[in-house]
């Protein structure tokens, strides 16, 4: 008995090492193709897959370059932020058991939700106090849903409504 839990919890190990490592190499490729330089591009995939959120730059994301990285980056938290068992079976054989996961389907609700809100509560502002554009809005609200914390603009200046969906 002790047996088959050593070898499960091995096997489950090797599944969950192999998802990691096959998504930092593809995630620090595609940030690589999309304008991050090497360096940034391994570090940013490291902490991306693992949803840490932490950058080389003082700030964050928006010292990435353009929109191409960002677009990458936000990708690879939400690929970081899906279960690793769920991606694992979806490799090996079942793609569908990614349509048929309800955890997926909340976290993308309640990512479509934040984007709203933030998106919603950011258009009300007067265009002077607005942080940035609608596209560093849901970025910062796909990054909170995936608890990646990566950021495009200063938190600190978004409306108190903003902060509230993102908390």
């Amino acid at each position: 008995a002790s047996d088959d839990l050593v070898a499960g919890t091995r096997a489950r190990a090797r599944q969950v090492m192999t998802i990691y490592g096959g998504l930092t190499v593809l995630g620090a490729a595609l940030l690589w193709l999309s304008g991050a330089s090497p360096f940034d591009a391994l570090l940013h995939a490291l902490t991306a897959v693992s949803t840490g959120g932490f950058s080389t730059h003082g700030d964050s994301a928006a010292g990435l370059g353009g929109r191409a990285v960002q677009a990458a980056l936000i990708l690879l938290c939400l690929a970081g932020a899906i279960s690793f068992s769920l991606q694992h079976r979806a490799v090996r054989g079942d793609p569908l058991a990614l349509l048929r996961d309800h955890e997926l389907h909340a976290l993308l609700l309640a990512a479509a939700v934040t984007c709203g809100l933030v998106l919603l509560a950011e258009s009300a502002a007067p265009a002077s106090a607005s942080p940035g554009s609608a596209a560093d809005a849901a970025f910062l609200a796909l990054s909170a849903q995936t608890t990646a914390g990566f950021g495009t603009t200063e938190v600190a200046n978004l409306t108190p409504a903003s902060k509230l969906a993102l908390i």
